[in-house]
């Protein structure tokens, strides 16, 4: 079976840490901004930017998460313990 990300809010945590660890705002307005913008996705590889970045294993997951329906927490045993069912493979 194949993995996938699958984000709930508590994740959003996550590539916001990131984010705000390897990103940097600017802003340019060039005649053309469609190369700049290519070359930029290109060489900073942005995980969560889909759009015209090339294909690899990172964005092939959070691609098939966008996809994959969240399965929820099921509880185990009465125990009150749960188990995240999600094709990621984190158990909690």
């Amino acid at each position: 079976m194949d993995r996938c990300v699958i984000l709930i809010p508590e994740d959003e945590l996550r590539p916001t840490g990131w984010m705000h660890r390897h990103h940097t705002l600017t802003w340019a307005e060039p005649p053309a901004p469609g190369p700049v913008e290519s070359k930029l996705i290109s060489e900073l590889r942005p995980p969560l930017n889909l759009s015209g970045a090339e294909p690899d294993e990172v964005h092939n997951q959070v691609k098939a998460g966008l996809t994959t329906p969240p399965m929820l927490p099921q509880n185990l045993n009465g125990r009150g313990k749960h188990q995240l069912r999600a094709l990621t493979g984190i158990h909690g």
